[in-house]
């Protein structure tokens, strides 16, 4: 029976024609049919009106090992509060949430009573938020939302237009990294590979005061007969998947899997979290072996990343982690992999100043780049001009002006112009190889990297390299380290990229030089 289930639902799921009239059918019904919960809802709305910010709505049962990381990610993500139902744990975790609790972060409702914990639980959460909240996420402990231009949540879902009553996003899912054992870090440093496309499934961030009832873990019925959660394309998501599955402005990571031995553990119990969970078991020795074969495809440490670029929390576990694990993140990291990049948004900068026939030259090399950037710049150092501007468009590049004059303040306003992981940057009369922006880009595998720069090559004077160097890497622990970066030969600014979330303060290049 459970196997005739899951290949009806799947093959259902595959079909958007036939998920979108099941949706409508079952809305139509639940609408006409009325419900306790939606009246609470529309009261509560009518009497409390719009709140502000993010709340999360959590199900744990036996999670304490991942809740610090999980609550620091999402404070520092920009959420406001986190209600956690807990049911039948074991372990730890009120120890490890107090101090949240006591900070006002975090509301804990222990010994939930409904089993499953689904629907009451985010029906309960949702009548708390009215009024309080514009958002609530409805998600598990083992999912971290990723905003590929690192905005906050709340930026980036106050985005949304007000048509619209919830925002979907679409899984990533990841395996264990070949790891049997839990390993001694964060989740999203452990575990690091997924598998190469999202996933259809998607979880939800409603306005509160807008649904109807909850459908399933995954989706919602809204108020409306027609209305539906979107994607980041604003396209309509018929219930708990959409096809095809879209992943390029936001998504979550699901590491669903985990080691081994967490796998097993999850396993080998009944899940109390929903209906379907409690009547059919989807962690099956044979469904974890099937998913292994193509969950550690990618490596992907997007999360890092964006972890890093908002964090600002005191005493963070998982910056203390990151910043400690350099070594064991760079040996995670398949260097010869040609897809660990293939995710990175990579935009190029090029500074100019009254130089219209160097910048053709340039723009013509640019063009012929084996990999395309994401975005590509011109800086005008000059109260503008209108020949640079037309090469600008013929090239279909972005266009900015920065009236004072010098390098680094061009070079900041293209960094603030930039939406992109990474710029790289290029003047106006450097002619980049084919495979300049690949090879450039290929160090950023590691999240520990934050710039990368190299030699340029005069041709009239200077042989062509056989690019048979070996690459330098250099940081703070070597003990001439500003020497050499400053004096030593390391690389220039017209061969240069930076990660964006490196660049921490306005004015990251000393406009006093």
């Amino acid at each position: 029976m459970p196997s005739l289930y899951w290949t009806i639902r799947e093959k259902i799921r595959l079909n958007p024609v036939v998920s979108k009239s099941i949706y409508i059918s079952q809305s139509t019904i639940k609408l006409l049919g009325g419900s306790e919960f939606s009246s609470k809802v529309q009261d509560a709305a009518a009497k409390s009106g719009i709140g502000k910010g993010v709340a999360l709505c959590v199900r744990i049962r036996d999670e304490a090992p991942d809740l610090r990381e999980f609550v620091e990610y999402y404070l520092a993500a920009g959420v406001s509060q986190i209600f956690f139902y807990e049911a039948r744990s074991v372990d730890n975790f009120r120890d490890i949430l107090e101090p949240f609790i006591a900070a006002g972060h975090v509301t804990l409702i222990q010994d939930w009573p409904h089993i499953p914990i689904s629907p009451a639980a985010e029906h309960d959460c949702i009548l708390r938020c009215i009024g309080r909240y514009a958002w609530v996420g409805c998600i598990d402990a083992d999912e971290f939302v990723v905003i590929r231009n690192g905005q906050s949540i709340p930026d980036f879902l106050d985005g949304i237009s007000d048509r619209y009553p919830a925002m979907a996003l679409h899984w990533r899912m990841f395996g264990s990294s070949g790891h049997i054992k839990r390993p001694d870090l964060p989740i999203i440093l452990a575990y690091s590979r997924r598998q190469a496309n999202p996933n259809l499934h998607v979880k939800v961030f409603v306005r509160p005061e807008r649904v109807r009832l909850q459908r399933n873990s995954h989706s919602w019925y809204y108020r409306g007969l027609l209305s539906a959660a979107v994607n980041e394309d604003n396209k309509k998501v018929w219930g708990s998947t959409a096809v095809p599955p879209t992943a390029e402005l936001a998504w979550i990571n699901h590491y669903y899997h985990k080691s081994l031995e967490e796998f097993e553990r999850k396993a080998n119990r009944t899940s109390i979290l929903d209906r379907v969970g409690i009547q059919f078991n989807s962690r099956t020795p044979q469904r974890g072996a099937a998913y292994e074969r193509t969950a550690n495809e990618i490596v992907d440490f997007a999360a890092v990343d964006y972890h890093r670029r908002l964090c600002t929390l005191k005493d963070c576990s998982i910056c203390s982690s990151i910043a400690r694990s350099s070594y064991s993140l760079a040996a995670q990291s398949n260097t010869n992999s040609a897809f660990e990049t293939a995710d990175v948004r990579i935009a190029i900068v090029i500074c100019t100043r009254y130089r219209p026939a160097a910048l053709r030259n340039c723009l013509r090399a640019t063009s012929a780049l084996k990999r395309t950037p994401d975005e590509l710049i011109i800086v005008d150092n000059s109260a503008g001009d209108k020949e640079t501007e037309d090469l600008a468009r013929e090239f279909s590049a972005s266009y900015v002006v920065e009236p004072s004059m010098g390098l680094s303040r061009a070079r900041n306003r293209g960094l603030s112009a930039s939406h992109s992981d990474v710029v790289a940057y290029l003047d106006d009369d450097a002619l980049p190889d084919e495979h300049w922006l690949d090879m450039i880009l290929k160090p950023f595998s590691n999240p520990q990297v934050a710039v990368v720069t190299g030699q340029v090559i005069v041709p009239e004077s200077v042989k062509r390299s056989n690019g048979s160097a070996s690459p330098t890497q250099l940081d703070k622990t070597d003990k001439q380290w500003f020497e050499i970066a400053a004096f030593g030969g390391l690389g220039i600014g017209t061969n240069m990229a930076i990660r964006k979330s490196a660049c921490t303060v306005p004015d990251f290049f000393d406009e006093r030089l």
